[in-house]
């Protein structure tokens, strides 16, 4: 079919290549000449067979197809997501359609060949992806336990901090969307109740992430899950954090778990640093804010969750005293943290209370009788107050 003869195999390979590059974040990754040069040499094999298959209007033989399966196993090994893969297939025959649809204009051919053209070409892509997707699980089948053993040695080196420039290093991250140059953030989530479901529970995460705009890399550690989510996927990093906390929520539903969400990370170096930053978030998570970003989190609360056992150990006993007076009505504690709401009015925490100014004032007249503190002073408010939160968040 003269159309089809004078479609030019390397000028096509050429697109597919540059096509793929532009818009898949894992192939986006490969520096390395020798592997760019693979790369395009897979898109113009790709580029051949699929022109050898419209010419002779049948589809793909397997022994055609054998490239495929080779590549997709080097592919899985380096752990690209059969997603990434597939992605790659549908960009091909975009790209395959668009120079078929180029050549036959310029041939005035038939809508009804043009039509079987695309069929064809669909034909092809079909298969490979096929293909792929057969070959990929296999692998998987063979290779889970290692491919789990590979994900904690990247995590391992991300928490390290150490630059490298192992080009192998690179595509493994590259396979999560990681880049070293480019923002990422971690988050770890505490399991709850069913420690035994933390495989389940890191699936059932990395899925979310992944629905919501490209791979995570999530891996069991510790009895704790710690993810690595490439900031740049996302609209920043309150996009980031609202999308880590609504892939969490799934698993919480069913197992109480909770996750700490770090501060973003600009360049991967910095993991180490929102490894910590993740874990001092978990410490701040709740049943009732079951996931917690450190920016969610106050100075006052940080600092005062960090205390030691030789701190906590100097919480007076009048805190317990309050506490068992104000009974389950909460009254005396209410009040007080609806006045340092407030402004420290008496007048304003009255009327957000609903009652009159002097039941205010009575009460925090009791808080300053039971603790020993005047709480007109703001030296007693503040050692008042830290004694009651250091309480609250140690539960001691």
């Amino acid at each position: 079919m003269a159309v089809l003869a004078e479609v030019d195999v390397d000028a096509m390979a050429d697109a597919m290549t540059a096509a793929t590059t532009a818009e898949i974040p894992f192939y986006a990754e490969v520096r390395d000449a020798d592997r760019i040069a693979q790369m395009r040499g897979h898109c113009r094999e790709h580029a051949r067979c699929v022109l050898a298959v419209m010419r002779r209007g049948s589809p793909p033989t397997a022994g055609e197809l054998g490239f495929v399966r080779e590549l997709v196993t080097l592919r899985a090994r380096q752990m690209v997501p059969l997603a990434t893969l597939l992605h790659a297939y549908r960009v091909g025959y975009r790209v395959t359609w668009d120079t078929i649809a180029a050549a036959a204009a310029s041939h005035r051919v038939d809508r009804e060949i043009l039509a079987h053209l695309g069929e064809l070409a669909l034909a092809y892509f079909e298969a490979i992806s096929a293909a792929c997707t057969q070959a990929y699980s296999a692998h998987r089948e063979r290779t889970t336990v290692a491919a789990a053993a590979a994900r904690e040695q990247l995590l391992a080196h991300l928490l390290a901090g150490e630059p490298s420039d192992d080009g192998e290093l690179a595509l493994r991250l590259a396979a999560f969307g990681l880049s070293a140059n480019r923002g990422a953030q971690v988050f770890v989530v505490w399991p709850g109740r069913d420690a035994v479901a933390l495989e389940a529970v890191a699936e059932t995460v990395a899925r979310g992430l992944s629905s919501e705009g490209g791979p995570a890399l999530v891996v069991p550690r510790h009895g704790h899950l710690v993810g690595v989510v490439a900031l740049h996927q996302r609209d920043g990093a309150a996009g980031l954090d609202a999308t880590i906390a609504s892939a969490v929520r799934v698993a919480l539903e069913s197992t109480g778990a909770r996750a700490g969400i770090g501060a973003p990370c600009r360049v991967l170096s910095e993991i180490p640093r929102g490894f910590e930053e993740a874990r001092r978030a978990l410490a701040h998570a709740t049943a009732e804010r079951p996931v917690c970003a450190l920016a969610q989190v106050s100075l006052f609360d940080e600092v005062v969750q960090q205390a030691d056992a030789l701190t906590r150990r100097r919480i007076p006993a009048w805190v317990d005293a309050l506490i068992a007076e104000d009974g389950n009505g909460g009254e005396l504690l209410a009040t007080l943290r609806v006045f340092l709401q407030h402004g420290q009015s008496p007048a304003r925490a009255a009327e957000v209370l609903g009652v009159h100014v002097n039941t205010v004032r009575y009460r925090l007249q009791r808080l300053g009788t039971l603790s020993g503190h005047d709480l007109a002073d703001f030296g007693a408010l503040v050692e008042v107050v830290t004694a009651l939160r250091l309480r609250e968040l140690h539960c001691v």
